[in-house]
């Protein structure tokens, strides 16, 4: 069985609202695959999402972030609903367990509705690992992904703030919590 690990990084800027004419809009969506026995990522891929409004900004706040440029987006991304039919073709959400760090569902299940095409996990659902990890590890508050993979030993790979990163630590960090609970079972 496969597992997949998402998430999503969205337009933002330094005081959070957006300027006027601007909205919050996904640009970026990171995928990993685990395979639940061996526990190895047996893929992963980035989908850079390029917003309706041709007037969009990329703040330098969210590029600084990011690592993603209004540029890259132009080049390299693509409209919404054609990255959700590639994702249901190549990575079949549907029929597989996807957790994220935190409520990465909400914009998804937003924009399918704005641009009225099929959600691919609206019948699995994206969980939020994050409160499983604070439930096995008994912490009470949220807490950054980057902060999570420390207190298991766990150093951050990659950039942060980049979706396929976010995605391969959040993987990491499960692939140890579930060789940490197999362990303990024999």
């Amino acid at each position: 069985m496969k597992i997949q690990f998402l998430d999503c990084e969205m337009l933002c800027w330094d005081n959070i609202e957006p300027p006027q004419g601007q909205i919050k809009h996904i640009i970026q969506i990171g995928i990993v695959e685990v395979n639940s026995e061996d526990l190895k990522i047996s893929r992963s891929k980035s989908y850079y999402i390029r917003p309706k409004n041709k007037d969009f900004e990329c703040s330098d706040y969210c590029s600084n972030l990011t690592g993603i440029t209004r540029s890259k987006i132009l080049d390299e991304g693509r409209y919404f609903p054609d990255a959700m039919n590639t994702i249901k073709k190549e990575f079949g959400p549907s029929s597989k367990i996807t957790y994220a760090w935190g409520s990465d569902y909400e914009p998804i299940a937003t924009h399918c509705s704005d641009y009225d095409c099929s959600n691919p996990w609206v019948t699995s659902g994206i969980l939020d690992f994050g409160i499983i990890f604070r439930s096995a590890y008994n912490y009470k508050h949220k807490m950054p992904l980057i902060d999570a993979l420390k207190s298991v030993g766990i150093q951050f790979e990659g950039r942060q703030h980049d979706a396929e990163w976010d995605a391969r630590n959040l993987a990491l960090l499960h692939n140890k919590m579930m060789m940490t609970i197999r362990k303990s079972m024999l």
